[in-house]
């Protein structure tokens, strides 16, 4: 019995009604459009570097009280994963693969090497409904719950974090993101005087009593001395 190898399994909430699977920084290249109603769509003549998948709205996810589910699996079973509605080439250039667009705060990543994927992108509607008691009154969700990424040969991606924990344009900032995770793992240092005045978004204001801040002088910033003071 065959069986898949799980990268990745989120809720996603989805951008309107669509949830988007594609290569990081792959805006403004060549993307489709995959919808339940319009069937499975086969690799087009040119390389794909993300796929918008219809699913139910954001709105449905917050009256079920969850959003979409959407995995990543590695393998060739598609046996209960539902209807296909893409299959073919993927390509990741960058090498890391984003479920979720970049605003998305569920957003999923998954770091691999840089390839050209052979994938099946499935969906599948749970049976459920969304209830109104005012008037009394039930209606079906408006599209797909549950989206399945079936990867055929995974040359070692793997699902590393989600975007609440780098957040948007992760990928800009790596070198300060290491660095601070390198500091993290040192036992804290006393800091100097001068570190305690590093620029913080604020001018830095010097007075006679504290020669140790460096910045610009504002007149009046010299504070009255009182008896404690006099004292030192």
């Amino acid at each position: 019995m065959m069986t898949n190898t799980v990268l990745c399994d989120a809720q996603v909430t989805p951008d309107g009604a669509v949830v988007v699977i594609e290569d990081v920084g792959a805006r403004g290249v060549p993307g489709i459009y995959a919808h339940e109603a319009m069937g499975c769509v086969v690799t087009p003549p040119r390389p794909m570097h993300a796929i918008w998948v219809h699913t139910m709205s954001m709105f449905d996810g917050e009256l079920l009280g969850h959003q979409v589910r959407v995995r990543v699996l590695v393998g060739t079973d598609t046996r209960g994963l539902g209807r296909p509605v893409y299959q073919g080439e993927f390509t990741v250039a960058s090498g890391v693969l984003a479920i979720g667009e970049a605003r998305n705060p569920n957003r999923q990543l998954l770091f691999g090497i840089p390839a050209t994927l052979r994938v099946t992108v499935l969906v599948e509607t749970a049976d459920e409904v969304i209830h109104f008691s005012d008037p009394p009154a039930d209606y079906p969700v408006s599209g797909p719950t549950d989206v399945t990424v079936l990867i055929e040969d995974n040359p070692g991606f793997t699902h590393a974090v989600s975007n609440t924990v780098l957040r948007r344009r992760w990928w800009l900032r790596w070198p300060a993101i290491r660095r601070k995770l390198h500091r993290s793992s040192r036992p804290p240092v006393p800091l100097r005087r001068k570190d305690r005045c590093a620029h913080s978004g604020f001018t830095a204001v010097s007075s006679a009593d504290d020669p140790g801040c460096t910045g610009r002088t504002v007149p009046g910033s010299e504070f009255p001395k009182g008896s404690a003071a006099a004292a030192r």
